[in-house]
């Protein structure tokens, strides 16, 4: 009989966690734009990826390509070797686009590094001594580590870039 009431607790337990999941997944549906969700369900590169909310804020939203329209920028985790990386919608053409999440970006393939993101409006990226490396015509995306390591992803007009930038002590 003990058997029997283990097998039924451990199932409970496993389909409560599994209501869980479900849960959370609807919750980060209903925090997504509308606009956003048909993109992401007719991309066949989105189907290899999840959306995760690890870091804060969840997503941003900026017109990263100049064409007045905020686009929307995630983290992800590649489904199959979970690789994390930054997943850019761009609103103007419904397209999408990964960076890392197992795609080389000038520093690996993956940014589980990452641990504070934000919206970077600043002209130009300059190194550790001050020389400028690129000028930007529009925001960009920095990831950090500490403030000794970044990685900005920035549109050039034609495609993303990505610049490492490393302070030496």
């Amino acid at each position: 009989m003990k058997t029997i009431y283990l097998v039924f607790i451990l199932l409970m337990a496993n389909q409560a966690m599994a209501q869980d999941s479900l849960a959370i997944n609807s919750l980060l549906s209903k925090r997504i734009p509308a606009w956003v969700k048909p993109v992401i369900e007719k991309s066949d590169v989105a189907k290899n990826y999840t959306i995760i909310d690890s870091i804060n804020p969840f997503y941003l939203e900026v017109d990263l390509t100049g064409d007045k329209l905020d686009d929307i920028v995630f983290f992800v985790r590649n489904n199959q070797d979970g690789k994390k990386g930054v997943m850019i919608i761009n609103r103007g053409k419904n397209v999408l686009f990964v960076l890392g999440g197992g795609k080389d970006i000038g520093m690996g393939d993956n940014v589980n590094w990452c641990n504070r993101w934000f919206v970077y409006r600043d002209k130009g990226i300059f190194d550790g001594v001050g020389k400028k490396k690129a000028s930007l015509k529009y925001p960009a995306i920095r990831l950090e580590k500490s403030e000794r390591l970044s990685l900005y992803i920035y549109w050039s007009g034609k495609k993303y870039k990505t610049y490492v930038q490393l302070f030496e002590e």
